[in-house]
């Protein structure tokens, strides 16, 4: 935000020549605003950025349609805050507790989303935000076919918001690309790849068309890799590598001359990764399969999807839980060796033996409550085996020699931890670590706790400088 403002007062003096930077630094200022729904104060900048556009296009240019569009939005989400008070007590969880969920708080949500559409309409920003977290709330008490219906209506708002801009605006109209990302990324969530994959690829056609004269232009290449990663979640590696290489290609001839600049390297890169993505797929499918049981894949259909600071009750509602499979993942360059470990915590929060601490290094407790598995990424734990003296076992993710590499976590991307149920082979819980991290190079991704007499999760998500040995220091391990 300071950044934005400071360039914006050095531009003012220029602002002939800047216009459409100027606009576009008062853009990030009202998103920040928003962000922090300060609405008034993101109505002042957008309305600036309408005065200033006017001043310099006509009123039917493209530029000043989606500096309009942007002001009704924003005016609209600021009427909607008087409707949008009665949900705060519904939304606000305890954080000392777990989530609990009661049929009360469901028929409140509901009756609010109601309103949302009866006042707004179902392609309103807030009513599919509404709609979303009452999914996530069914389907923690196992209401799966009512989430269900709920996200296909989700999808279809988004779908309907990008039709109606697409005839309103063309296809090339930067609101229309931006529709297009937000129906394609919600395919995505769903686990819709191909039809994801349909929408990624419409948008990258619509932005080769709107920049034919610059085709080198940064919006191209972030479009192609937003296809890119779609692609290699997906699995489809051939493809993927295809899009990276016309992204090295597009990248070479943008910084021709600097052969050597860090975003070619990093493009070039991530081509590598790829291949030796597709190498470990394709072996992974050739290697002899165990002919006398069938591999069962890991039932997600009831998994329970957390954000920092959420807790979920393990053994509550199944007494019987006891051997689970936590279980990590992530995306990052093939240079990057990332370690998982565990500590068996006391109730000072420290380890009471060098030994609590298992890694690659020391991959078994003693008790046989807690055992590394280096691939794939995950520990195994037997609640039923834990000392009674250990009140909580920390799981946590590191990068190896980070500070010699100088790697960090925001260079990782797609990093989870989820909790799987060994007896019915099925997902609990999934935490997307998809925090904004910086400098750090350690993550507590998640901890198991006791909690009156039950086991329970929180998703953490803190973030450590330092690495193992930080973290190592912060729960007493001798060094």
């Amino acid at each position: 935000y300071l950044i934005a403002c400071q360039e914006i007062a050095e531009l003012q003096t220029q602002i002939d020549d800047d216009v459409d930077l100027v606009a576009d630094k008062l853009d990030d200022v009202a998103n920040v605003l928003e962000y922090l729904e300060d609405f008034n104060g993101a109505i002042s900048k957008r309305e600036k950025i309408v005065a200033l556009l006017k001043e310099n296009y006509s009123d039917d240019s493209e530029e000043v349609i989606d500096a309009e569009e942007k002001l009704e939005n924003l005016r609209g989400k600021l009427n909607a805050e008087n409707v949008d008070e009665e949900i705060s007590d519904a939304e606000n969880e305890d954080d000392d507790e777990e989530i609990f969920i009661d049929e009360s708080e469901i028929e409140n949500l509901q009756e609010i989303l109601n309103m949302r559409r009866e006042v707004f309409g179902n392609e309103y920003s807030r009513t599919i935000e509404l709609r979303e977290k009452l999914a996530n709330d069914l389907e923690k008490i196992s209401r799966a076919d009512e989430a269900a219906k709920l996200r296909e209506e989700n999808l279809t708002a988004y779908e309907t918001i990008m039709n109606r801009r697409v005839e309103r605006f063309g296809e090339s109209h930067r609101i229309t690309l931006d529709a297009m990302r937000d129906y394609a990324a919600y395919l995505e969530k769903l686990q819709r790849y191909d039809d994801a994959e349909k929408i990624y690829r419409r948008r990258c056609t619509a932005y080769k068309n709107k920049f034919a004269d610059d085709k080198t232009n940064y919006r191209i290449i972030n479009a192609l890799t937003d296809l890119a990663a779609l692609l290699t979640k997906a699995e489809k590696f051939d493809a993927a590598i295809s899009v990276q290489n016309e992204i090295v290609e597009l990248l070479t001839q943008r910084y021709e001359g600097y052969e050597n600049h860090s975003a070619i390297a990093k493009a070039k890169n991530k081509v590598d990764s790829l291949l030796e993505m597709k190498e470990n797929y394709l072996a992974s499918l050739s290697e002899p399969q165990n002919l006398d049981a069938e591999k069962v894949e890991v039932d997600k259909s009831s998994s329970v999807s957390l954000r920092r600071g959420q807790k979920f009750d393990l053994t509550k509602n199944n007494p019987q839980l006891s051997n689970l499979i936590v279980q990590f993942g992530w995306d990052a360059a093939n240079n990057f060796e990332l370690d998982h470990s565990a500590f068996l915590l006391g109730v000072n929060g420290k380890i009471k033996v060098d030994e609590d601490f298992i890694f690659y290094n020391n991959p078994r407790h003693e008790t046989g409550g807690v055992e590394y598995v280096e691939k794939p990424a995950q520990i195994n734990v037997d609640l039923s085996k834990i000392p009674d003296e250990v009140t909580k076992i920390d799981f946590t993710l590191t990068i190896y020699d980070a500070d010699i590499k100088s790697q960090n976590f925001s260079q990782v991307k797609g990093a989870y931890i989820s909790i799987v149920d060994v007896q019915n082979n099925a997902e609990l819980l999934r935490f997307d670590l998809n925090e904004n991290f910086s400098v750090e190079t350690a993550i507590i991704a998640g901890e198991i706790y006791r909690h009156k007499g039950a086991w329970k999760f929180n998703a953490v998500g803190a973030g450590f400088s330092g690495g193992l040995e930080s973290l190592c220091k912060n729960f007493g391990v001798s060094l």
